[in-house]
């Protein structure tokens, strides 16, 4: 009990670290990056090397037990977001999220991948963690970090068109960026 706590720690204080990096860039203290200026050029490769692409296709386990995999979602826009229980800036945003389930529900899939937890129900969410998540919510697929090449940085969105190709992504509580690039491409339909 007293490693898991203090491991909990750990990754929480991890986390609050590389996310200050990302607002304070002259603040870096993590041995993931030396400076801001290493989260900048990993964010815009990141960026320049997804876009445009397929992520590597992966099955998930929903909440209710559903299965489904990341390639029979095709067909509507998919916004999946990527963050953990330590992460403030990942619970803070959760509100803003919900909002924009309730906007687009209708012709948007919105997934929320919990990293380094397990698999919660929404009301277990709500009752265990006091989180009432609108999003679907999946269990831990640390193996993503691999597969789709990000680093643990919290919150991850990314967005995917109707082809399952990435539209865009962004690293931090980016809630209006996320929204103008699903109002952009549900207009353009």
């Amino acid at each position: 009990m007293r490693l898991t706590f203090i491991l909990l720690c750990f990754l929480s204080t991890m986390t609050i670290n590389v996310y200050g990096q990302l607002l304070y860039p002259s603040n870096s203290n993590t041995s993931s990056f030396n400076s801001g200026d290493d989260i900048g050029k990993y964010y815009t490769n990141l960026r320049n090397k997804m876009i445009g692409k397929e992520l590597a296709n992966i099955t998930f386990r929903d909440s209710l037990g559903k299965t489904f995999d990341l390639r029979s979602l095709k067909g509507k826009l998919i916004a999946i977001n990527v963050w953990a229980f330590g992460c403030k800036p990942c619970i803070d945003e959760i509100p803003k999220l919900n909002m924009l389930v309730k906007k687009y529900k209708h012709s948007v899939r919105f997934i929320s991948i919990i990293a380094g937890g397990a698999v919660y129900s929404h009301s277990n969410l709500k009752a265990l963690k006091k989180i009432d998540f609108d999003y679907t919510t999946l269990g831990t697929y640390d193996d993503i970090f691999k597969l789709w090449e990000l680093k643990m940085l919290f919150p991850t969105h990314i967005i995917l068109d109707n082809e399952g190709k990435v539209l865009d992504l962004f690293i931090g509580g980016r809630v209006e960026s996320v929204e103008n690039i699903l109002k952009t491409n549900l207009n353009g339909k």
